[in-house]
């Protein structure tokens, strides 16, 4: 997000399932809304994915969100799902799948894509991984 033609980019490598991500994610937002000169780059890196479902499926929706619905439309869903997660987690809740889909389906999107669709997806987060 922001202009092809910016002086400085900011790259974020994040889980949202990662306490730590779910923490600066309002602050890289408010970073966002002040600095209109600064292309930033979202990179899902699901370090939990083995121990949280969430971690993954959450990656591979956004991925899906920006494909279809844009840089804007990813921007509303990675914001809404960081928030919602932490409210989980800061409350010692386990954020479930169920749960994401709620947050998911009332943030307009879905989580639902072909297998070559979540080809694409697992490609791309295992080229961030490495």
């Amino acid at each position: 997000m922001g202009p092809d033609d910016a002086d400085v980019a900011v790259i974020e490598f994040f889980d949202y399932q990662c306490i730590y991500c779910m923490r600066v994610t309002p602050v890289v937002e408010s970073v966002m809304n002040q600095s209109k000169d600064v292309k930033f780059f979202f990179k899902e890196f699901p370090i939990f994915a083995g121990s949280k479902p969430v971690s993954a499926m959450g990656a591979a929706t956004g991925l899906h969100v920006y494909q279809n619905f844009g840089a804007e439309a990813y921007r509303k869903y990675h914001n809404n799902l960081m928030a919602v997660a932490h409210t989980f987690m800061t409350s010692q809740r386990k954020f479930e799948l169920s749960d994401f889909n709620t947050v998911v389906d009332k943030s307009g999107f879905n989580s639902t894509f072909s297998d070559r669709e979540k080809n694409r997806y697992e490609n791309v987060i295992s080229g961030n991984m490495q």
